[in-house]
């Protein structure tokens, strides 16, 4: 097993994917053998990617242990083992010599390594792994990583206005195949996202760009979608779809959620999920709840909430506690009134809901849950009038 690497995964145990790297399949309940020697690594969850094999626990939901095996490790796969009355579960993967670059794992004098599937197809995995394999799709990435060799047609303002136009023109025309129909735009996802990605490293490192500028182009990035959603193909429609599918979703609310207050409609959350999927199988209103309602089991920074007073239902930060968004609504209020100088009979001493959506850029149902939940940590009070609800500082508590 000297030639596993240690794998990264982000703050909610989701794997990090490199550079151009596509999940392609997805094993549950393998185990991993050092040659003929059964290793620790047991019933573990197996990606098949473009550039490597990844296995992460499957037990452990709150620190999972994770390797991976790269493709340019591996010199041929075979099935292994079977018998008339019961098929093959393990396949066989002979390996290179070792890399001494790569950081090994573990020690080992081991040439191949064995994997057990439980509950999969291994003749049908080892197809895929092969095709992988032919693909060289590693390669691929690393002769576009490599320096272009020197040439007097990019040199000087001439060449650098060659090279620029040359680049835009290979843009134009990825975006047009992508943009051509719905199937188009579905193959062409990963490699927007791609771009994207490209587009926002140039907006963060270039100099003048206004923050109305980066605020819109944000919105157009969040769009843009997810390289590698979780869908009910790869992992089918159990518990483990819905675990993966809520790590998933907590990686991609965190931003979004913070830029926001940290509390936001499920409904939103949903919508705004769905469109960075990016031609991918949509997920339900049912897949949704399900799998947020798991945020806490699985030790994620988000939670689900319900609103007694309306039914609301919201997804939020853990840090988000009430008493800070009582805190946020009296400082908003009080802030709102030094900032014009209003006196205590002046209209900016109440807030309406419609004034903290518009101020704070949420919905107005949500707006009006923040007052709901300030007046009742005792910040504000209200009055209802012909005029519609407004809320006022709790005189009564400054006192106190």
């Amino acid at each position: 097993m000297n030639r596993f690497i240690p794998a990264s995964l982000t703050p909610t145990q989701q794997p990090v994917y490199i550079e151009d790297e596509t999940e392609l399949s997805l094993e549950t309940s393998v185990d991993i053998y050092d040659g003929d020697h059964k290793s620790t690594y047991t019933y573990g969850i197996l990606r098949l990617t473009t550039h490597r094999l990844l296995w992460v626990d499957e037990d452990n939901v709150r620190q999972r242990r994770s390797i991976a095996l790269p493709l340019s490790s591996v010199a041929r796969v075979e099935v292994e083992g079977g018998s008339f009355f019961k098929g093959p579960s393990k396949c066989s993967l002979q390996l290179m010599a070792v890399n001494a670059a790569l950081p090994a794992l573990v020690a080992s004098k081991e040439n191949h390594v064995v994997l057990k599937l439980h509950d999969g197809d291994v003749e049908k995995f080892v197809e895929k792994v092969k095709r992988t394999l032919q693909n060289e799709a590693w390669k691929k990435a690393a002769k576009k990583a490599e320096p272009a060799e020197f040439s007097t047609k990019h040199a000087g303002v001439g060449g650098v206005m060659r090279t620029m136009q040359k680049k835009n023109e290979d843009t134009d025309k990825e975006m047009g195949a992508a943009f051509t129909d719905l199937t188009a735009l579905a193959a062409e996802a990963k490699n927007m996202v791609a771009l994207a990605e490209k587009f926002a490293a140039k907006v963060r490192s270039k100099e003048g760009v206004s923050e109305g500028e980066s605020s819109e182009f944000n919105k157009y990035l969040l769009s843009m979608g997810i390289a590698n959603p979780v869908t009910k193909k790869t992992y089918g429609e159990g518990q483990l779809y819905h675990r993966e599918l809520a790590r998933q979703l907590a990686d991609f609310l965190v931003t979004p959620l913070k830029k926001v207050g940290g509390m936001m409609l499920a409904v939103d959350a949903y919508c705004m999920y769905n469109v960075a999927r990016a031609g991918a199988s949509l997920i339900s209103p049912d897949d949704l709840l399900t799998a947020c309602s798991m945020f806490t089991e699985l030790s994620l920074p988000l939670s689900l909430r319900s609103f007694d007073s309306s039914g609301v239902v919201v997804v939020q930060l853990n840090t988000l506690s009430d008493e800070a968004v009582a805190a946020d609504m009296v400082r908003m209020l009080r802030e709102g009134a030094d900032a014009t100088g209003a006196t205590a009979d002046d209209a900016w001493r109440s807030v309406s809901a419609a004034q903290v959506a518009r101020a704070k850029n949420i919905s107005a149902i949500l707006a009006r849950e923040h007052l709901l939940t300030a007046e009742r940590q005792g910040a504000l009070c209200r009055d209802d009038t012909v005029e519609g609800l407004k809320f006022f500082l709790n005189a009564f508590a400054d006192e106190a």
